[in-house]
């Protein structure tokens, strides 16, 4: 334990050390990292999530409205609603059902990008302790809530044992988790150079931090093209049908995109479900016992 604590206290002074005192600070704000702070960045994602969520409450609340005004007059027992609706009615009623459908597929999709993204700012702060202190998975408790980020760290590293470092990459959004997780490896990558001291720690998290940025590419394209396939969908009979251009997507990339795609984002997914997908789990339960009360068509 006290050598633990030595190297950490080590780690401390020599960061002290490569820190420019204020009159350095004016000399070299040209020098300050590309990209933006990523609690900042992280920020926006949170505030276009909860934004575009309150949207969607207020939509779905009305398309609700609109179902039940569709079916309102279909109260004769034994027959099937489709039939004792009017084609205005099934019309109201089936422009409803795919706003309700359509909705609650977009607000699972916009949970877990948020989650994703949440996940990866943890991540960071592991593989800080991690690299900078020294900390080992067996140093957490059982118990310890970082034990899961941890081993997501330990995944992202055996599915890119080697990642090399790559120019920022513009989304069009001037703060985005990618934004944020490179002015993290700018600042790391400009501790090597100012003190070598610093220089193997710093290494092992600008890869760190790369190998993070490659998950966060992951789940951005995926959330993309998710949201995409949400907007294209249709239907067969009374079955809601979306189409599937992630799986291309996926195919189409890189070996380590698919490995952390196919390993590391299941992982989470498996792991840490949104609030979101048990409430589209619990909604289909409903629509499912209310079509077999309830038959649209017999």
């Amino acid at each position: 334990m006290g050598n633990a604590i030595g190297k950490m206290l080590i780690v401390f002074l020599l960061i002290i050390a490569a820190t420019p005192s204020s009159a350095d600070q004016d000399s070299r704000r040209a020098e300050t990292p590309k990209g933006c702070p990523l609690p900042a960045a992280i920020h926006n994602v949170d505030e276009f999530v909860d934004g575009r969520n309150a949207e969607i409450a207020e939509i779905s609340t009305h398309a609700l409205s609109e179902q039940s005004a569709a079916v309102a007059n279909a109260n004769q027992p034994g027959v099937a609603v489709g039939r004792q609706m009017t084609a205005g009615e099934q019309d109201r009623f089936n422009k409803a059902r795919h706003i309700i459908v359509q909705t609650t597929i977009e607000a699972v999709n916009l949970s877990d990008f948020q989650r994703d993204v949440h996940v990866i700012s943890e991540v960071l702060g592991v593989a800080k302790l991690a690299d900078l202190y020294g900390v080992k998975q067996s140093d957490l408790g059982r118990d310890d809530p970082r034990q899961f980020y941890y081993k997501i760290l330990l995944m992202l590293q055996a599915n890119q044992p080697k990642p090399t470092r790559t120019a920022l990459i513009k989304s069009g959004i001037d703060c985005d988790p990618e934004a944020g997780l490179f002015m993290e490896e700018e600042f790391a990558a400009r501790q090597i150079e100012k003190n070598s001291a610093l220089a193997p720690q710093m290494q092992d998290l600008v890869a760190n931090i790369e190998r993070l940025r490659v998950l966060y590419q992951v789940v951005w394209k995926t959330f993309g093209h998710s949201a995409d396939d949400v907007r294209a969908m249709r239907w067969n009979g009374d079955d809601p049908f979306v189409p599937d251009t992630v799986t291309p997507m996926i195919e189409g990339s890189d070996d380590v995109s698919k490995r952390i795609y196919k390993i590391v984002v299941a992982y989470i997914d498996s792991q840490m479900p949104t609030e979101a997908t048990f409430d589209a789990r619990h909604r289909q339960r409903i629509g499912e016992n209310a079509q077999h009360a309830f038959p649209l068509n017999e």
